[in-house]
């Protein structure tokens, strides 16, 4: 593949993130993350190219060169671009209650709705800093705690 199909290539898949992108501000919207495409997924290992067994002529660099580039492009434009929705959407399929308990989770451990409370008001350096130290300070008990109960039950399945 010459260089000239490449750089091409690669123009249309720019062009194609730039038409996919959308605003920042649609976080505020409920529904909009719900979209008609699928997620971002990474290709299975069967879809993927098999770069391992192919060969790679000694002594011809341009051609394990075009080769090379061929499985990239081919690797690159079998997926559809990430976009900043990728991690939060949800294809609806059976049906839509599922669909919205699957997105209040991603919501949820994506800590999307403490954000948004947390920058509603600004908030002092000091108050913040002291904020901060409270919450690495919990998680830190939380942790602990968690170990000693783990340790407790594997004593208690030991018999002890």
């Amino acid at each position: 593949m010459s260089s000239a199909k490449l750089i091409s290539a690669f123009r249309a898949v720019s062009q194609q993130a730039q038409l996919t992108c959308r605003p920042a501000n649609a976080l505020r919207t409920s529904f909009r993350s719900f979209s008609h495409t699928p997620p971002y997924r990474m290709p299975s290992p069967s879809q993927m190219p098999d770069v391992a067994n192919t060969a790679s002529p000694i002594g011809q660099p341009e051609k394990s060169w075009t080769g090379d580039t061929d499985i990239a492009l081919r690797a690159i434009t079998s997926q559809p671009l990430p976009n900043p929705y990728s991690g939060r959407t949800v294809a609806v399929t059976k049906s839509l209650g599922d669909s919205l308990k699957a997105l209040d989770g991603i919501l949820a451990r994506n800590k999307v709705k403490y954000e948004l409370r947390s920058a509603e008001r600004h908030e002092k350096k000091g108050v913040k800093r002291r904020r901060l130290a409270s919450e690495r300070w919990r998680n830190q008990f939380a942790n602990e705690v968690r170990k000693n109960v783990q340790l407790v039950m594997k004593m208690r399945d030991r018999g002890a």
